[in-house]
């Protein structure tokens, strides 16, 4: 009896659904997929409009579309469309700093059956030709860079490391390297050519040499090259590197004798804590290697964050405490702050601590 009772009630609830369906509401696309081929960068917004008629019994309502990417700008009929009548989906797609090709969706939420569709945008997009001004937007007087900070990556120290930067005139006098220059001594510069002419692209050279730098992690120099560039004559620029320790490939067995770092926690949260005050918290390094760890540098991400470290050699098995003091005078809010450790450990060279919480703002 009570089987009888189960399958009657799901074949009323299956008829009651289908009955539902074939009198609501249905959205028929003319099209849902639009190609716009090729879409020139320089001219900015391409759109295009998606029709749609609603082929059921019953008003359709659309409740939202969400597209695929933040470039994508949609926008739809937003009255309910009577059976018979005809809506859109207007679609807005940005050009700007995308070349190439693109592939983006649209999906509709709706009360329609089913209640989901999904429209596809494609296309590809012609580069824009950037003028020199825009292509060299960092300015140094008449002298134009790409980019306002050199960066070298990442440095060893078995050999220097090379990178070419592009530079134009963007005077309309020439531009001559005289020569006088202040650059650190593990750094070389040249130029191509050295003289400039107006509009002229060029090349800066830079060489740079990790082990004469005598320090290891992120690292930051400014040089001043000398010029005839009536504005600005000295140029200062900005050069950056990760300089690394170089350690030549070891076989299984020559790393296990190697040094090995041992954090005994990676992270220590704070919770929650009033502005201006201290937190002091420890871990332990340990040396579980067969060969002396040497520690070759700790850093903190800001200047409220101290460290302390009483033994920078550690023999195999040895172990010391790290101190670290979190000043949260003049902060609020969320905080993350990060200790970068460097070792003489082929295998992990450069380990991270994290120190978070919440600093609570005076009342």
């Amino acid at each position: 009896m009570k089987n009888k009772s189960f399958f009657l009630c799901l074949t009323l609830l299956l008829l009651s659904q289908t009955m539902w369906a074939q009198s609501g509401s249905r959205i028929s696309f003319k099209e849902s997929t639009y190609d716009f081929g090729t879409v020139n960068e320089k001219n900015g917004f391409v759109e295009h409009k998606f029709t749609f008629t609603n082929t059921g019994k019953a008003p359709l309502i659309i409740e939202k579309v969400k597209a695929s990417c933040g470039c994508t700008t949609p926008a739809w009929t937003k009255e309910p469309v009577l059976p018979g009548k005809s809506g859109f989906v207007q679609v807005k797609f940005d050009p700007r700093n995308r070349p190439g090709s693109f592939n983006k969706t649209m999906t509709i939420t709706s009360n329609a059956v089913p209640n989901t569709h999904r429209l596809t945008i494609k296309g590809t997009v012609a580069k824009k030709e950037l003028t020199l001004e825009e292509e060299f937007r960092s300015k140094k007087g008449h002298l134009g860079f790409k980019y306002s900070i050199l960066h070298m990556g990442k440095v060893k120290t078995n050999k220097p490391e090379t990178k070419t930067f592009a530079i134009a005139n963007l005077g309309d006098k020439p531009i001559s390297f005289n020569g006088n220059n202040r650059i650190p001594a593990h750094l070389k510069i040249k130029i191509k050519p050295k003289t400039l002419q107006p509009k002229q692209k060029g090349q800066m050279i830079v060489v740079y040499d990790g082990k004469a730098k005598h320090d290891f992690g992120y690292q930051y120099d400014y040089i001043t090259l000398g010029t005839n560039d009536t504005e600005t004559p000295n140029k200062s620029i900005r050069i950056t590197a990760s300089v690394e320790e170089y350690f030549p490939p070891m076989s299984d067995s020559e790393l296990a004798q190697a040094p090995k770092l041992v954090l005994s926690e990676k992270s220590f949260d704070f919770q929650d804590i009033k502005e201006g005050d201290k937190v002091t918290h420890q871990f332990t390094l340990t040396n579980q290697g067969k060969k002396p760890l040497v520690i070759r540098k700790t850093k903190t991400t800001c200047g409220c964050t101290a460290s302390q470290l009483p033994k920078k050699t550690l023999g195999p098995g040895e172990s010391t405490k790290m101190t670290i003091t979190f000043n949260s005078r003049g902060r609020s809010g969320k905080q993350y702050k990060t200790i970068t450790i460097i070792s003489n450990d082929p295998a992990k060279p450069t380990q991270r601590f994290t120190l978070k919480g919440t600093v609570l703002a005076k009342k």
